[in-house]
């Protein structure tokens, strides 16, 4: 961006909490593109939406419970869940393409052999760094600061 004198914008998103955000119809949309059996997705999924808590106290363990109901539904992957991390990476690898294929992300071209490269960001767990420059055409940091933030908030 500085040798060229081209606009660029980086987003460092931070995506707290993400194993207890995950959308439980996006990850079952995601895990059979991926090819995980319907049959799995069922059992896992279905168990964390179904899940009932009981307080447990040095009085005893309560009578009442939250969750398990129509009215309520668990969300997310749960902690200690040995899929969970796969879960948030396959369902934040499918968001980074989205992003990549609407052109939302760094186009790097190569001076010497004119190869082009695009990049959506940088994904380390519940971090990310989101790029955004394209070295193919013209333009201003107005473009490139409304183009960043609609990519971030769509």
């Amino acid at each position: 961006s500085r040798q060229f004198r081209k606009p660029a914008a980086i987003a460092s998103v931070d995506a707290s909490n993400c194993f207890d955000r995950i959308c439980h119809a996006m990850t079952s949309l995601v895990f059979k593109s991926v090819g995980v059996p319907q049959s799995a997705v069922t059992a896992m999924l279905g168990a964390i939406a179904e899940m009932k808590f009981f307080l447990r106290t040095a009085f005893g363990d309560s009578e009442q419970f939250a969750g398990g109901g129509i009215e309520y539904k668990t969300r997310g992957m749960c902690q200690g869940n040995g899929a969970a991390p796969a879960a948030s990476g396959v369902v934040s690898i499918t968001i980074l393409k989205a992003h990549n294929r609407r052109h939302s992300g760094a186009s790097f071209l190569c001076p010497i052999s004119a190869t082009r490269k695009n990049v959506a960001g940088i994904l380390f767990v519940d971090d990310t760094d989101l790029m955004h420059i394209d070295m193919t055409k013209p333009t201003s940091d107005t473009d490139i600061h409304y183009e960043m933030e609609a990519s971030i908030h769509n």
